[in-house]
């Protein structure tokens, strides 16, 4: 069994401020790529006369999976 246990704001904040700006950015590129080879998904609500609002008859899901930690090396130290 695999127990998350979700960090605070504060405490990444915290984290994060231990790392060099180096590795912060490499970080935030290989997130970004992760974002990107994201494929969107969306799902059209088939009764748009019940949303009150117009753009609430729509729903932007992701369908995809977390990268593995051997992906997530690969994107870090290309």
């Amino acid at each position: 069994m695999v127990q998350t246990i979700k960090t605070t704001h504060k405490q990444k904040v915290k984290m994060y401020k231990k790392l060099k700006k180096r590795e912060l950015i490499e970080m935030l590129i290989a997130a970004n790529d992760v974002i990107e080879s994201m494929s969107p998904t969306v799902v059209y609500n088939p009764q748009p006369s019940i949303a009150p609002h117009p753009y609430k008859g729509w729903e932007i899901t992701c369908s995809c999976t977390e990268p593995t930690p051997e992906q997530w090396r690969e994107l870090l130290y290309r």
